[in-house]
């Protein structure tokens, strides 16, 4: 998340004066607008610099668009590994009652195992898996 407190302030161009008061020498820029601003006009908030309250209340309200959509992007991060879980699961659960249903298969019907071998043994030899 953004930590927007911790924040300097702007930067300003040596010899740049306040819109405001011509005569001061500008030492912050607001940092809605970047209006460059002198001490007198510098709104200090924890947000950062700005010259007015208008320009704080769009960068708070944008901070907080920004935490609420983060907030809702790692819930649904969360729902989607926790989907991804289940899905493993299934999945595992699945291949084993195959599995289980080959062995009992083969164990009831020892003649089709047999069957089965010599099947797919000319197969095997052919791909290279069995010499």
């Amino acid at each position: 998340m953004f930590n927007f407190a911790q924040e300097q302030p702007l930067p300003t161009s040596k010899g740049s004066k306040c819109l405001s008061h011509p005569d001061e020498e500008a030492v912050n820029k607001c940092k809605s607008c970047r209006r460059p601003l002198c001490v007198k006009c510098s709104i200090v908030k924890p947000e950062g610099v700005f010259c007015c309250d208008t320009c704080w209340n769009k960068v708070k309200k944008f901070q907080d668009r920004l935490a609420t959509i983060q907030t809702k992007a790692t819930e649904f991060d969360k729902r989607e590994a926790s989907a991804k879980k289940k899905t493993r699961l299934i999945y595992i659960v699945v291949v084993l009652l195959l599995i289980g249903c080959c062995c009992w298969l083969f164990k009831a019907h020892p003649d089709l195992f047999d069957t089965a071998i010599k099947t797919v043994t000319p197969y095997l030899k052919k791909v290279g898996i069995m010499k």
